[in-house]
């Protein structure tokens, strides 16, 4: 018997060689035994019309900031599906699956109530707070968003702080990011008589941006550190020179990647204190931080108290958390951290690739069982 088939309809895309969401879903798609997961053309659901036709207008008037507010009704404006493209999702399709990020997510929903197919949702991070608009508008946002997982009907969240946001829904689950399947755990930390190594992966933009620059700079003046940075976005960083000390690299993966873990001292994770980005921090969770978990190496986050990250790394004895916005503040405490600490073994976290796995499996096969299937 064939598998049922997943469209997904997002922004996000299902790739292996990126940051986050991206190779999330791409190990989904590749752990999904309960059914297959395809990727929808990138024109599908949506076609220039009126809505386009409204945004040009406005920022011919100079009106560019109320095109940010009112993206989503503009985009629904444009959502179209054809009869014949209709007949052919309700005839190959079992569901729609997207991502809560961009605007894709209009035309998923789009897709799904027309075509009368279940809708899945998964909720990375609180995307109105990043979508680009203005503060005082962001309430119009907040409602579109809270609209589309309104109309979901399975809901697949980041963190607890997510779902304390979204609630209530009757179908909604906390799923963390997926590790790498092929996670393996560095072998104990070796004695050595030169600096800390202190290594960051992932996304080096965006509110990570300010911060990491700051360590950087910090580093640069500390001879009792080396930083190894790699991950995407980093041409917006300065490198400054530090006699070998700081070094970056682009995305990592495979061999190359687990090097960088097996050779470092302790993993790094930085999050903002800007107070525009406390919400999303207390409700996204970095799926860097399910990476490091278990590594068998300390991790040091730097952030809110706020945050998700934070939450989950107090009272942890292999993980220190500092809530100070000051990278030399924190490179002290951290040398005196480092130096109490043992070699490391795995932190126990339940970060586990096939635990998630299984989850998102089990949640797909209950949605799509022919007694217990709700029209979107």
């Amino acid at each position: 018997m064939a598998h049922p088939h997943l469209l997904y309809i997002g922004d996000v895309p299902i790739r292996p060689d990126r940051s986050g969401g991206s190779v999330v879903l791409w190990r989904h798609q590749q752990l999904l035994h309960s059914a297959a997961l395809t990727e929808a053309p990138s024109w599908l659901g949506y076609r220039p019309g009126l809505g386009a036709w409204i945004t040009r207008s406005l920022r011919r008037c100079r009106l560019g900031r109320l095109v940010l507010i009112l993206q989503p009704w503009l985009r629904r404006l444009d959502g179209h599906l054809p009869e014949a493209t209709r007949t052919l999702l309700r005839r190959e399709a079992e569901a729609i699956l997207t991502v809560g990020h961009g605007l894709r997510w209009v035309d998923a929903l789009i897709a799904a109530r027309s075509c009368n197919l279940p809708l899945i949702t998964i909720v990375h991070d609180w995307y109105p707070d990043a979508s680009g608009c203005p503060r005082w508008g962001v309430g119009l946002w907040d409602r579109a968003f809270r609209g589309l997982v309104a109309r979901s009907d399975l809901v697949l969240v980041v963190s607890e702080g997510m779902a304390d946001q979204l609630r209530p829904h009757p179908n909604l689950l906390v799923l963390p990011p997926m590790p790498d399947p092929g996670l393996q755990v560095s072998p104990p930390r070796k004695p050595h008589p030169g600096p800390w190594r202190i290594y960051y992966s992932g996304y080096c933009g965006g509110l990570y941006r300010p911060l990491l620059q700051a360590l950087i700079e910090a580093v640069a003046s500390d001879s009792r550190f080396e930083l190894h940075v790699s991950g995407s976005e980093q041409q917006g960083l300065t490198f400054p020179e530090a006699g070998g000390r700081i070094r970056c690299s682009g995305f990592l993966e495979g061999y190359e990647w687990q090097q960088a873990f097996d050779e470092a001292d302790a993993l790094l994770v930085l999050l903002s204190f800007d107070r525009r980005h406390h919400r999303h921090l207390a409700t996204h969770f970095p799926s860097k931080l399910v990476e490091y978990a278990n590594r068998g190496r300390p991790i040091v986050i730097w952030g809110p108290p706020l945050s998700s990250a934070v939450k989950w790394g107090q009272g942890q004895p292999q993980v220190l958390c500092f809530s100070s916005g000051t990278a030399s503040d924190l490179l002290h405490t951290s040398n005196r951290w480092l130096a109490e600490q043992p070699p490391t073994k795995a932190i126990t976290t339940g970060f586990q690739a096939q635990q998630i796995a299984e989850q998102f499996n089990q949640a797909v096969k209950q949605l799509l069982k022919p007694s217990g299937s709700t029209p979107a």
